[in-house]
């Protein structure tokens, strides 16, 4: 269920976005200061510039929707801050 959320935004951030694969998840764990909200890691392979099929992970926050949306819009995925 997670990738149905964070496949769109990945492949926004991706070089060759059609090349995405092996998307897991690596860790969730609650954000404290956002009460509702996580943060997970993911790590997956896709080409870089080169071609090459290279591994990578990133972090994204999970955040409610204020307006109490469903579906698809239940959560605001944005890339997480280090």
């Amino acid at each position: 269920m997670l990738g149905f959320f964070v496949k769109p935004a990945l492949k926004q951030m991706l070089h060759d976005p059609d090349s995405l694969q092996d998307l897991e998840l690596i860790s969730a764990a609650p954000i404290k200061k956002v009460p509702g909200s996580f943060k997970a890691t993911v790590s997956y392979r896709a080409r870089n510039a080169l071609g090459a099929l290279v591994l990578g992970q990133q972090a994204f926050t999970f955040t409610p929707n204020p307006n109490g949306s469903t579906g698809t819009d239940a959560w605001i995925v944005s890339l997480a801050k280090n």
